[in-house]
């Protein structure tokens, strides 16, 4: 039986690679149509294999797994709707077909995935997050090493290395810190000094390269690991998590209202949060105009950030106002996607992160490192990125249940809330 697992574990960790090595085309190789050919042919190979895997093993669809489809569902819809549309139209139908197809098959393959890996053996699934938690950090390792050596890809937009631009790739340091904490539950432990290395590798690349947001994030994220190391029984970890997203949404607003009264907090966000004038002015700029916009396309949205449009010789502020660069994932899906993707949006965040609440200490810190996650997308684009994290934050919160619940009455066990 031992045998027989570990072989299994090999095998997995195997496919799991060549799976996430397709999920995202690094810069360099989307320079040469072949290779972005064969990412793209892969990236849906692989989409479909774990899809029928799913069911092959007759795994039913839950009401997140449903949500998360009727999201995909829309985005299709959006883009089918821009693109017939004369008013909204900047490219071919088949143009934004394209690109939610590429969209829908990162967010339906991640979901399937991690349906999988939270389906198998408790072996099978740890090794696998381990191996998606290892992924991540050898492209954080990946992209800091670029970096230093100076490596940097002539681009219109600058700052771009191998993985790509500075701000996109800083995803791969939150992803990672998030699967070290879900391993870190699977296996039991109080605490992993994971989550130390993952915080420090943020916080130099941050600072390193002067991006605001992720600087901002890896302080952050090294103080919250110093207080998990040094009081792991604080209260604060036990906070309901729905109430931790309304917060968050809402301190956002505020400082998106005061932003523009107070000249203080301006000087203070860009000098020492982003490091660059007007950084976020023209995010908080570009978000009001999104959102007085989308009422003249409230149902399926203006499908913007589908159109890809070129850069050309316009500026970063023209080029993200014609593209819906919104730079928050909220604001994106409601103008880009309509009210029935956003509605789904915020659905499926409640779902994930109520299904983890009431855990162990342990647990409500993957809520953390999700939330992390989205502090970040407050201020960068691609909602679907989310799907790197959610599904595994609903079925983490699955595991808990079997894991810490009597089978017959559906009672916590006391001994779980510390």
């Amino acid at each position: 039986m031992w045998s027989y697992i570990k072989r299994d574990e090999v095998k997995v960790s195997i496919l799991l690679v060549f799976f996430l090595i397709f999920t995202n085309t690094p810069y360099a190789l989307r320079q040469i149509s072949v290779i972005r050919g064969m990412f793209v042919v892969f990236r849906f190979l692989g989409t479909g294999a774990v899809a029928l895997i799913c069911f092959y093993k007759t795994r039913k669809c839950n009401r997140f797994d449903i949500g998360t489809l009727l999201f995909c569902l829309v985005i299709f819809i959006s883009a089918f709707h821009a693109g017939l549309s004369p008013d909204i139209a900047v490219n071919s139908t088949f143009s934004y077909l394209h690109i939610a197809y590429s969209y829908v098959v990162f967010i339906v393959g991640q979901l399937f995935i991690i349906k999988i890996a939270f389906s198998s053996l408790e072996e099978i699934c740890l090794v696998m997050m381990k191996t998606i938690y290892g992924y991540y950090l050898v492209l954080s390792l990946i992209n800091l090493t670029t970096q230093i050596l100076g490596l940097e890809i002539a681009a219109k937009g600058g700052n771009t290395f191998f993985l790509g631009l500075d701000n996109n790739v800083g995803k791969y340091y939150l992803f990672a810190f998030f699967y070290a904490c879900v391993v870190m539950v699977l296996e039991e432990k109080d605490f992993s000094w994971n989550l130390f290395l993952v915080a420090a590798l943020t916080a130099f690349g941050g600072a390193y390269r002067k991006i605001g947001v992720l600087s901002a994030i890896g302080f952050l994220m090294a103080g919250l690991v110093l207080l998990f190391f040094l009081v792991p029984k604080l209260k604060i970890w036990n906070i309901r998590q729905d109430i931790f997203l309304g917060s968050l949404i809402g301190i956002y607003m505020l400082v998106m209202g005061m932003y523009t009264k107070l000249d203080g907090l301006q000087t203070f966000i860009n000098h020492y949060l982003f490091g660059k004038a007007n950084a976020l002015a023209d995010r908080f700029a570009l978000q009001r105009h999104f959102l007085s916009k989308w009422p003249e396309s409230p149902f399926w949205g203006w499908a913007s950030i589908l159109s890809q449009e070129k850069w050309g010789e316009t500026s970063w502020f023209d080029y993200a106002l014609r593209g819906g660069h919104t730079h928050n994932y909220l604001i994106e899906t409601l103008y880009n996607f309509g009210i029935f993707a956003f509605l789904l949006f915020i659905i499926l965040l409640l779902m994930g992160i109520r299904k983890i609440s009431g855990y162990r200490t342990a647990v409500s810190f993957v809520g953390v490192a999700f939330f992390l996650v989205l502090l970040r997308g407050m201020f960068e684009n691609s909602c679907q990125d989310i799907f790197a994290v959610l599904p595994t934050v609903y079925y983490l919160g699955g595991w808990c249940d079997k894991k810490y619940r009597f089978t017959g009455d559906n009672v916590k066990w006391q001994e779980i809330l510390n």
